[in-house]
């Protein structure tokens, strides 16, 4: 029987089974939650500033608490008890708590990153300028159709998935769409930079589906699995037929960013 894993709640190191919130916190009665996902690599979150800029913005707007802490020596100590240098991070802020816990990174990872993801197309909306734990709208989503969704607007734009930033390449240009419609995303903006490092112009155009026979690649990014192609859409093949140079380049290129190298 294996152990079960050590989290850390609001300074402390506990077993899942130990860590306890108040149960009249407004994160249970009323779902007031925010949280932040991101890689884990030797022990590290090689991106870890950048989540919580993001997290003490949108926690200031809620009126929730951010307290100071020393997050690499919490995230190096989860490591270390948990025997799991490398994984998927994630710091949920509470109304009255904040916990930190680390986990593997998803099973199906390596292989949506060589072959690619197929995508639902569903008109539908979500508060996109903070990261939140009231995720029921997203998750209803995703079981209504039966995995993650792009979500796209009654003019037929693309804006992002249920979990996840996109892009569309179409003449030669990356086009995605642009907050605040769309949450934004730590990768996404990585994948901005490093598009200007190779000279690919980036339009904060959302991609139209009527155009998606232009479309020369796609994928979607988040700061857990990174970058995804996208090899189907609505059960239809994009015209190139798989992942194409230019996805495997900004692939590439932000795996390192992500493992801190």
């Amino acid at each position: 029987m294996t152990s079960p894993n050590t989290v850390w709640l609001s300074g402390r190191f506990l077993t899942e089974d130990e860590a306890r919130v108040p149960v009249s916190s407004r994160t249970l009665t009323l779902g007031l939650g925010l949280y932040e996902s991101f890689r884990v690599a030797g022990g590290k979150a090689p991106l870890l500033d950048l989540h919580l800029a993001r997290l003490e913005r949108s926690a200031r707007e809620a009126g929730l608490q951010l307290d100071a802490f020393d997050w690499e020596e919490a995230l190096e100590g989860l490591a270390r008890r948990n025997r799991r240098a490398d994984g998927r991070g994630r710091l949920t802020l509470g109304d009255g708590f904040v916990l930190l816990t680390l986990g593997p990174l998803p099973a199906d990872l390596e292989l949506e990153q060589r072959e690619g993801i197929e995508l639902r197309t569903r008109e539908a909306s979500r508060t996109a300028e903070h990261k939140s734990t009231a995720r029921f709208d997203l998750e209803l989503l995703e079981r209504q159709e039966r995995g993650e969704t792009l979500r796209v607007d009654p003019d037929g734009e693309a804006l992002e998935t249920t979990r996840a930033n996109f892009f569309a390449l179409r003449n030669g240009a990356l086009e995605t769409a642009s907050p605040p419609a769309v949450l934004p995303g730590i990768a996404r903006a990585l994948v901005c930079e490093l598009a200007a490092l190779r000279g690919l112009p980036v339009s904060p155009r959302p991609p139209r589906l009527s155009e998606r026979g232009a479309w020369q690649e796609a994928f979607v990014s988040n700061a857990v699995r990174g970058i995804r192609p996208v090899a189907r859409l609505d059960g239809a093949p994009l015209p190139l037929g798989g992942p194409g140079s230019v996805t495997r380049s900004l692939q590439t290129a932000l795996n390192e960013r992500l493992a801190g190298c």
